[in-house]
């Protein structure tokens, strides 16, 4: 089983441990799309990171336009559905990380099930959510939020639980979901203090810089002087 990845990528952003995550299990995957989308944030790092992520034979794409009355993430996922064709997607996130084991317990239950994902309160949270392709089909395709009422994907799960679609949660302990890793490089990068689980986010910022993956020198710097505090 090879999946396709789709996911969104802030222009404003890198993730250097997502990007070596990419580079070390790049044979697991079929396609692997990555549609860079504008979050209204200063800096804007495509051509950079155009050129490194390129290497991994990734496809690169930019996001369509989002007007007032669209949903940033519904666009860039439906554009990035259009160069799937494996029989899985996984929909993922810079924040989501396997552990030992998870390889192993996903290739088994896919082949039982028709949607796989973390559960988080109750919600297929799209950090990491595998579906049948003919399933996604059956849905709107519509990945959007709702207001006041539903997140990101909240819509789509609410359709495939509608069609009957057979959903498994994957094992907490194969995984590791970063919540707040975009909001706090987010805040790092407006010289504000990140603020959700800092230790890990230490942690993880150390982990960056001892990677050797390529980094640009903005970032480089960055991680640099928020360890040295």
């Amino acid at each position: 089983m090879k999946p396709d990845i789709v996911i969104a990528h802030p222009v404003h952003l890198d993730y250097p441990l997502y990007r070596k995550f990419l580079h070390d299990n790049r044979k697991r995957f079929s396609k692997v799309i990555i549609v860079f989308t504008q979050m209204n944030a200063r800096g804007d790092y495509r051509p950079w990171l155009k050129e490194v992520m390129g290497k991994d034979d990734l496809i690169l794409i930019d996001n369509d336009k989002v007007t007032a009355s669209d949903d940033w993430r519904n666009v860039a996922v439906n554009k990035a559905l259009k160069y799937t064709d494996a029989r899985w997607i996984w929909f993922t996130e810079q924040d989501f990380f396997p552990k030992e084991g998870f390889w192993e317990w996903l290739e088994h239950d896919l082949s039982e099930n028709d949607v796989l994902g973390i559960d988080v309160d109750g919600r297929l949270h799209p950090a990491c959510l595998f579906v049948r392709r003919e399933v996604i089909n059956f849905t709107s395709k519509n990945f959007g939020v709702v207001k006041d009422k539903l997140d990101h994907f909240g819509l789509f799960q609410q359709e495939l639980e509608k069609i009957g679609a057979k959903i498994e949660h994957i094992l907490k302990d194969t995984y590791v979901h970063m919540a707040g890793l975009s909001q706090n490089l987010y805040l790092l990068r407006e010289g504000q203090e990140p603020n959700y689980d800092i230790f890990n986010f230490r942690k993880y910022i150390k982990n960056c810089l001892d990677s050797k993956m390529e980094m640009h020198e903005d970032f480089r710097k960055l991680f640099e002087k928020y360890l040295e505090k």
